[in-house]
């Protein structure tokens, strides 16, 4: 499908867009294993981006954190690249998916999350509901869907 990939550069990780929805980012492991992890991966989470963690050497342990965090999928450095290839166009493909079904009509505004699709409305409703109580609300999703903005 000819999807863009970058390399993990938190600096220059762009919200997903109608503009930048065919971006997919790889994640070395060495990173996800270093201090700065935790602010890397809300970065990521809030980019709403979808993200493939690679690596030398993973064992199952390594892989199943990686996938725990957020990662869409896991590769080895010396991986076949036909798997790099679907990797990255499967990787891609959901999030261009994402995109179509919420067009980043789920974005927080000035109000809080706006949108137009039935689910939006109902959270919106629920969230209003809540919000001048005192209620433990326990918010349990995938990562990367967007919890922090109900929070």
């Amino acid at each position: 499908m000819g999807f863009a990939v970058q390399r993990d550069r938190p600096d220059d990780i762009q919200s997903i867009d109608r503009h930048s929805n065919e971006l997919v980012y790889l994640i070395d492991r060495e990173l996800t294993t270093a201090f700065l992890w935790g602010d890397l991966w809300v970065i990521l989470a809030r980019a709403g981006r979808f993200y493939v963690v690679f690596g030398n050497d993973m064992g199952s342990r390594e892989i199943m954190e990686a996938v725990r965090d957020g990662a869409h999928d896991v590769l080895m450095e010396s991986d076949p690249d036909d798997w790099w290839t679907e990797a990255i166009d499967h990787v891609g493909r959901s999030q261009q998916s994402w995109w179509d079904l919420y067009g980043g009509r789920g974005e927080l505004d000035a109000d809080g999350i706006s949108g137009r699709s039935a689910a939006l409305k109902s959270l919106g409703v629920s969230v209003q509901r809540l919000e001048p109580t005192d209620a433990t609300v326990l918010i349990a999703r995938a990562s990367g869907t967007g919890k922090e903005r109900v929070a």
